[in-house]
C-alpha cells in the first residue's frame, strides 16, 4: 500500500498538485497497473477487492492526516485494515477503529475528525 501512495504522488506532480479523482484515473494515466491497486492478501486469495480511494478533490501538499487509501475489512478476517495516509504512512488499525474511520470518511470528513 505504501508504494501505491507513491503512484498517487507521481500523478499529482504531473497534474499540478491535483490528486486523481479515482483509481481509474491513476490507471488510465499509466501511473499504476490495476493489480498494483489491490491488497496482496486479496491477490493471494484471487479476489478482486481493490483499495478504496479517498483522495478525490485533494491537492498536494495534503494535510498529513488525510486518508488516501483503505483496504476492505474482509482482507484480514474482519480484524482490521491497513490505511494509507497522505504523509505516506501506512497503519494497520483494529476493526472498531476502522469502522469509526470509515464512517468519518463516508460522511465527507477527510482528514477524519478526532483521529486517532
Amino acid at each position: 500500500m505504501q508504494c501505491d501512495s507513491g503512484y498517487i504522488s507521481l500523478y499529482a506532480q504531473a497534474h499540478g498538485g491535483q490528486l486523481p479523482k479515482s483509481l481509474d484515473d491513476l490507471v488510465a494515466s499509466g501511473a499504476a497497473l490495476p493489480q498494483e491497486l489491490q491488497c496482496p492478501s486479496a491477490r493471494a486469495s484471487n479476489t478482486s477487492v481493490f483499495y478504496a480511494y479517498w483522495g478525490s478533490g485533494l491537492r498536494q501538499p495534503c494535510d498529513p492526516g488525510a486518508v488516501l487509501l483503505t483496504e476492505s475489512l474482509q482482507n484480514h478476517n474482519g480484524k482490521g485494515m491497513n490505511v494509507c495516509f497522505a504523509d505516506d504512512t501506512v497503519k494497520f488499525i483494529d476493526a472498531k477503529s476502522a469502522k469509526k474511520l470509515l464512517a468519518e470518511l463516508e460522511a465527507g470528513h477527510n482528514p477524519p475528525r478526532n483521529w486517532p
